[in-house]
C-alpha cells in the first residue's frame, strides 16, 4: 500500500491541454501605410515551445481600406485555425 501511495505522488494530478499553435493580427496599429500580417507560432513536438513561423500577407496590403483589410485578415485566421 505504501508504495502504490509513493508512485501516486509522482503522477501530475492535472496536465493542462496546450494549443498546437497560436494565430493573431498583426495591424499596424491601424495604419494601412504599412504592412499587415498573420503571425502565427507553432508548437515543437519535441520541446513543446511554441515557434515562430513565417509571416502570412496573401495580398492583403493591396487592400486599401482598413475595415475591409481587418475582415479580410480575420476571415483567413478563421479559415487557418478551422481548417
Amino acid at each position: 500500500m505504501i508504495k502504490i501511495l509513493k508512485s501516486l505522488k509522482k503522477v501530475p494530478l492535472f496536465v493542462p491541454l496546450m494549443k498546437p499553435y497560436s494565430i493573431n493580427i498583426y495591424d499596424a496599429d491601424g495604419d494601412v501605410s504599412k504592412n499587415w500580417y498573420i503571425r502565427w507560432f507553432f508548437r515543437n513536438p519535441d520541446t513543446a515551445r511554441l515557434e515562430r513561423q513565417v509571416n502570412i500577407k496573401l495580398g492583403c496590403n493591396r487592400i486599401k481600406d482598413k475595415e475591409k483589410r481587418y475582415a479580410y485578415l480575420n476571415r483567413l485566421c478563421n479559415f487557418l485555425s478551422n481548417g
